[in-house]
């Protein structure tokens, strides 16, 4: 509702303006949606928290349990709501309106915090609990601790509503890595905008969706619309299924052994080997499956994975020779996208790939539809976008060109927080080895991350860098494997102030690139042992 809100004022204002109904209308597909600046919270006892406080108005109100509802994979919801007193309107209003909205979805538990609500306790539902201050939930929650819920959490600033989360919270790792989905959604649009609404769009979600985490980022790429989703394995697409998403979803390495629990989870695999399809095949057919989709992956120069030119006829007469199988999609890889330097190599790969790709649609797969572009090709081979393109690290805020790279926005942001700060001598060593030894009198800080954290040691000895109040400070002495000592010399650091270790595409790549590697392994190495916040609008 508050993104229609938005759409409609932007029309109104275009129409004032004067802009005609196709500039609207090209322009409305980048309008973003509001930042309301909901976070989603791994909770205790298997709960997840979506904390949304300090937003007091019944539309946002509607909005947020909307949002409870658009989540997938838990049988309980449960609202937490604090008095909205602050919306100026007479009390017996406002208090009407939440009962009235409460009753229009059903909610396992209700939780209502402010003696308003009390007073009017015959409007709400008999499974509404009644609370004069957050104190009083919290030693209630003592008491009965919320399990395997989905908990909202909406509230005004003067109740406190941090406390509730604090306590709710799993608390696991200090750090924190924090995705923002409002972002995923921004460069999602930056590339549907590029190939325009005609081409599919598969997004790709292996590697805990490129560390920032899986089902969470599924479910936002259902809810936007993307064509496909693409796992490496069958179990990451198990996964997604388990919390009700239907998406179609490739899986991009399936081994023999898991075809049944493919076919089980309605999982799409990709065919790279003519040993592969006749194994699928007889799966299928042992499974009494028909047109199972299937997606064929061609080796036009990657030399990794897929069918040679010599080996089509053979695959020709294997699709020809059976039901239980439908070729979904033909598809190949190309080797360097992102590199100018290797145009000819990729308008080479295009080419083969083009003749390849002729041969099946005549013979076995007239409707397949084609694809060869990861993110970094979208925008360097415009002609290329056949029927489909994948988006990897493009979703996640990072692109090879610079004109998409300025409209992109990088969705992680990975921080911590000072555990001590110690003042050390001039000659005095730091960490493992003495690798470090001040040349002045130096302040330490000690940050809890390390290479097990997915912090490289080759950020050790000045290599590397964090920021502290917006100040690079160097990592000086070896990395540990759980802990990291920074130069806070220049900075009066204190102990338990943030530290950020990047939160921009700059610098992302910056560390990538003094650790020696690319955003890619810097994304999908950090811990599952960190802890992931979601922000939503």
């Amino acid at each position: 509702l508050v993104d229609v809100t938005n759409i409609c004022y932007a029309l109104v204002l275009s129409l004032e303006l004067g802009l005609n109904a196709g500039t609207m209308q090209s322009r409305l597909i980048h309008l973003n949606p509001l930042q309301l600046r909901r976070r989603f919270v791994e909770g205790r006892n298997a709960c997840r928290i979506i904390s949304d406080a300090y937003s007091a108005d019944m539309d946002s109100l509607r909005s947020s349990i909307d949002l409870l509802y658009q989540v997938s994979g838990y049988e309980k919801r449960t609202i937490v709501l604090s008095s909205l007193k602050e919306t100026g309107r007479e009390t017996d209003s406002w208090v009407s309106d939440i009962a009235r909205i409460l009753s229009e979805r059903p909610l396992s538990k209700i939780y209502l915090i402010g003696s308003e609500f009390e007073l009017k306790k015959e409007l709400f539902p008999g499974n509404t609990f009644f609370f004069n201050d957050t104190s009083d939930l919290l030693e209630y929650f003592s008491r009965n601790t919320p399990e395997d819920e989905l908990i909202l959490l909406k509230g005004a600033r003067v109740f406190r509503f941090e406390r509730i989360e604090k306590y709710l919270k799993l608390k696991d790792h200090p750090a924190n890595l924090e995705i923002d989905l409002g972002k995923i959604r921004n460069n999602l649009q930056v590339y549907r905008g590029k190939v325009g609404r005609e081409v599919r769009l598969m997004a790709m979600v292996k590697a805990f969706s490129y560390g920032t985490g899986l089902t969470e980022i599924a479910d936002l790429l259902e809810e936007s619309g993307v064509d496909y989703l693409a796992v490496a394995y069958p179990d990451e697409g198990k996964e997604i299924r388990s919390k009700g998403i239907d998406v179609p979803i490739m899986v991009l390495h399936p081994e023999i052994e898991s075809f049944e629990k493919l076919i089980y989870n309605r999982l799409e695999p990709e065919i790279f080997s003519l040993r592969m399809l006749r194994s699928f095949i007889e799966v299928c057919e042992d499974e009494g499956e028909l047109e199972y989709p299937i997606h064929l992956k061609l080796d036009t120069g990657m030399h990794r994975l897929g069918f040679e030119e010599s080996e089509l006829p053979e695959l020709i007469q294997m699709l020809r020779s059976t039901n239980a199988v439908y070729v979904q999609s033909i598809f190949s890889h190309l080797a360097s996208s992102e590199d100018p330097t290797q145009e000819d190599f990729s308008r080479g790969q295009m080419a083969k790939f083009d003749q390849m790709l002729a041969t099946l649609r005549l013979e076995v797969a007239s409707e397949a539809f084609a694809h060869i572009l990861n993110s970094a090709g979208i925008s360097r081979y415009p002609e290329a976008h056949y029927d489909m393109v994948r988006l990897g690290i493009g979703l996640y805020g990072i692109d090879p060109s610079d004109e998409v790279q300025e409209k992109l926005e990088l969705c992680a942001r990975l921080s911590a927080s000072i555990s001590q700060v110690r003042s050390i001598s001039k000659g005095e060593s730091v960490g493992y080895s003495r690798a470090w030894v001040a040349q002045r009198d130096s302040r330490i800080a000690t940050i809890p991350l390390g290479y097990a954290d997915g912090l490289s040691r080759l950020l050790s000895n000045g290599v590397g860098k964090v920021y502290i109040r917006g100040q690079a400070c160097p990592i000086v002495g070896n990395v540990c494997m759980d802990l990291c000592m920074v130069d806070v010399t220049d900075l009066e650091a204190e102990e338990g102030e943030e530290v950020v270790v990047f939160e921009t595409a700059d610098q992302l790549i910056d560390f990538s690139r003094n650790a020696g590697t690319i955003p890619y392994e810097v994304l999908t190495s950090i811990s599952k042992r960190i802890h992931r916040t979601y922000l939503s609008s």
